[in-house]
């Protein structure tokens, strides 16, 4: 699979803000990230309102509309329209699939072994922490990125955890791009929220900078998700790994 790039147009604004270190004062312009408030319709009907920044409208409706349990063919076969000046997103299929019932099925390939792996998902990270110009302009954006292999097939950055994550999903979807095999890199928390969602796409494994709760660690235990967090430098924590069969 040949690495997809993304267009990175993203909305920020210059203030003028004091900062201060220990007794010292400065008056400074600081470059901070925009979000707005974006509303998606399916066939004229608001089905979410997220607040995020201005980009990728199709694929973070089509990681929305995935969670929402339509199916992916009847998602790829929609009209996505934008409306910038109204920040709407209108999603037109009349036909759409309601599947709500989707199989999650974890049997997937997986031919490293727990230290292969953790060296992969290391030097992966290294990588993927050095990608976000917004975060090193700004702090004020997380990230998430799909692997498959050695291949990264996406990245997105956006103001909240879940907008990125349904990008990516979104993603896969309108390139009708199989989830199997898949790494997710992220830097939130995983929550038991991101981990039911990761879930239903039946993505391999998630890893993140940042820490697992009990919840999202549980979830990923019960339903076979490989789950790595606090990936930094050359450490990890391991919270789920079971070594799983090779078709």
């Amino acid at each position: 699979m040949a690495l997809i790039k993304n267009e990175k147009n993203y909305p920020v604004k210059k203030l003028n803000i004091i900062k201060c270190s220990e007794d010292f004062f400065e008056n400074v312009e600081d470059i901070v990230v925009e979000e707005k408030e974006i509303y998606i319709y399916l066939n004229s009907i608001l089905i979410e309102k997220v607040y995020a920044i201005s980009t990728a409208y199709k694929e973070l409706a089509a990681g929305v509309l995935f969670s929402r349990g339509y199916s992916e063919k009847s998602i790829r076969e929609s009209i996505f329209m934008y409306d910038d000046l109204n920040k709407r997103i209108d999603v037109l299929n009349e036909n759409i699939v309601f599947s709500p019932e989707r199989e999650i099925i974890l049997t997937k390939t997986v031919i490293e072994n727990i230290v292969d792996l953790s060296k992969s998902i290391q030097n992966k990270m290294k990588a993927f922490s050095k990608l976000s110009g917004l975060f090193s302009d700004t702090g004020g954006v997380h990230t998430c990125s799909l692997y498959h292999g050695e291949n990264k097939l996406c990245y997105y950055e956006d103001v909240g955890r879940f907008n990125t994550l349904d990008k990516c999903i979104g993603f896969l979807i309108l390139n009708d791009i199989e989830f199997d095999g898949m790494e997710m890199l992220f830097s939130g928390r995983i929550t038991k929220g991101i981990v039911k969602k990761v879930l239903f796409t039946n993505i391999d494994l998630i890893a993140s900078f940042s820490a697992p709760t009990y919840g999202g660690i549980e979830e990923a235990r019960k339903k076979g998700l490989i789950l790595f967090g606090f990936v930094r430098n050359s450490r990890c924590n391991i919270y789920n790994f079971q070594e799983r069969n090779h078709d």
